[in-house]
């Protein structure tokens, strides 16, 4: 668990932009490939799967990407958002402490030393799949 202070408040807002910029490449790949994203959800189910998740770390990235996103919609999270969130076990309560929110334990689930590197590594992978894909 990242521990509390000013490091976890400052590199919030960047692990939430990451997450957005990986969800861009990760639509625009699929539209590149099948010219539109109408299969993404089965899509996105391709790659590596996060131990003891049952779920991939694509969806992991979609699914934080859209909480970072809507975290302060009057509306409630999308149900495929919410339902990825709650398999992984992430809080995804509007109130609490930035380290306690799927931001920042998303980033460490697909990056433990935080790299975003790595976040590069897991979508430009997971394209070369997708083109594999027949």
């Amino acid at each position: 668990m990242v521990r509390r202070g000013w490091f976890v408040e400052d590199v919030e807002p960047i692990l939430g932009l990451a997450f957005i910029a990986c969800q861009n490449y990760i639509n625009s790949s699929i539209y590149d490939r099948y010219g539109s994203i109408d299969d993404k959800l089965i899509l996105y189910k391709m790659g590596r799967e996060i131990v003891n998740g049952g779920r991939t770390e694509i969806e992991l990235i979609i699914a934080v990407a859209n909480y970072y996103k809507h975290r302060d919609d009057k509306n409630p999270l999308h149900r495929g958002t919410r339902e990825v969130l709650n398999d992984l076990k992430l809080n995804f309560s509007k109130t609490g402490y930035p380290e306690n929110l799927p931001i920042i334990i998303g980033a460490g689930i697909l990056s433990p030393s935080f790299n975003l590197d790595d976040f590069t590594k897991i979508v430009t992978d997971w394209r070369e799949l997708l083109w594999l894909n027949d």
